[in-house]
């Protein structure tokens, strides 16, 4: 940690980081902007936000707050997905770099709320929501092709020879496979703006997921089988 908030500066060094800690800075000019008599709502309760998740009411901010905060600066700007389209060029190449330096996103990544807070502190609401909708639409559009295959008509010579079981199991596995990319896509579980940045843990929890309908049916078959 190079950030004094006593005189507000970051101390340039062979190993600072100056970009994680300028996230100290962000945080404490926030601070104080946000206790400030005529300070608007909307501020006050993004720092209510980030006050509860350093645990640090009624009292003025410590180097290990100012550590956890820098920390979880590096990993938001790690994750590489910017608020507004005209930063993410920048957050791309923090992406590269920390990823290239072997930063452990995980292991100091905020919770989706404060990140939130962090999207706010750097782009506006207009910006944040547009950003969202093209993240979106350029999801839904690599989506397309796979809905409209569901769509198309197949060779039902094979399929209509399996039993009427069989076929309503495979559909339900697929319709909840899609349906688990669509919720990854759209609701975005993991807080990663888009799967470009999801890593490998997060694509194993997804693809486990997607395959419950899969296992259930094989654990019933099994059990018929010791049964009958």
């Amino acid at each position: 940690m190079t950030y004094d908030p006593d005189t507000m500066t970051i101390t340039i060094g062979e190993y600072s980081d100056f970009m994680s800690d300028s996230g100290a800075f962000f945080i404490d000019v926030f601070r104080r902007e946000a206790a400030a008599p005529n300070a608007p709502e909307a501020l006050r309760n993004d720092w209510e936000i980030l006050e509860n998740w350093l645990g640090c009411a009624g009292r003025p901010l410590s180097t290990e707050d100012n550590t956890r905060i820098s920390a979880a600066w590096r990993s938001y700007l790690a994750i590489g997905v910017a608020p507004s389209r005209n930063l993410q060029p920048q957050f791309d190449l923090f992406h590269e770099q920390y990823t290239k330096s072997g930063v452990d996103i995980e292991a100091s990544k905020p919770p989706s709320e404060v990140m939130d807070v962090f999207d706010r502190l750097l782009a506006t609401d207009a910006e944040i929501r547009k950003k969202k909708k093209e993240d979106w639409d350029a999801e839904r559009k690599k989506l397309e092709p796979l809905l409209k295959g569901l769509g198309a008509k197949k060779n039902v010579g094979w399929w209509r020879r399996k039993s009427k079981a069989f076929r309503l199991w495979a559909f339900v596995s697929l319709i909840w496979a899609v349906g688990v990319v669509l919720f990854v896509a759209v609701f975005d579980p993991f807080h990663n703006g888009s799967w470009n940045y999801m890593d490998d843990d997060e694509f194993l929890e997804m693809f486990t997921v997607m395959a419950l309908p899969v296992f259930a049916g094989v654990l019933f078959r099994i059990y018929k089988k010791f049964v009958e």
